[in-house]
C-alpha cells in the first residue's frame, strides 16, 4: 500500500550518480528521488521568498536558522553549524 510519500536522498553532485546507482542496485530506484545539495537549497530558497527576489535574503537566514537547530539538537558536533551574518 503507497502512502503517497517518496523518499528524498540529498547529496554532493559527486554523490549523486552513487546513489542512483546503489538505488536501482537495489531494486528501489523507481521509488526514490536523488537530488543535489545545491538544487534541494536553491529550490527552497525560492519556495520560501515566494518567488520574491527582495525575500531571498530573509529565507536564507531562516533555512540556516533551521538547520542550525536541527544540528543542537541531533549533533554532537557543534561545527555542522553554518554561520550566517545577513
Amino acid at each position: 500500500m503507497s502512502t503517497g510519500l517518496r523518499p528524498l536522498i540529498v547529496t554532493t553532485e559527486d554523490g549523486v550518480g552513487g546513489a542512483k546507482a546503489l538505488s536501482k542496485q537495489a531494486g528501489v530506484d523507481e521509488r526514490l528521488d536523488v537530488i543535489e545539495i545545491e538544487q534541494f537549497i536553491a529550490t527552497n530558497v525560492y519556495e520560501w521568498s515566494v518567488f520574491e527576489r527582495d525575500a531571498r535574503p530573509t529565507a536564507v537566514q531562516d533555512i540556516i536558522e533551521r538547520y542550525n537547530r536541527i544540528v543542537t539538537a541531533v549533533e554532537s558536533d557543534p561545527s555542522l553549524r553554518i554561520e550566517f551574518e545577513g
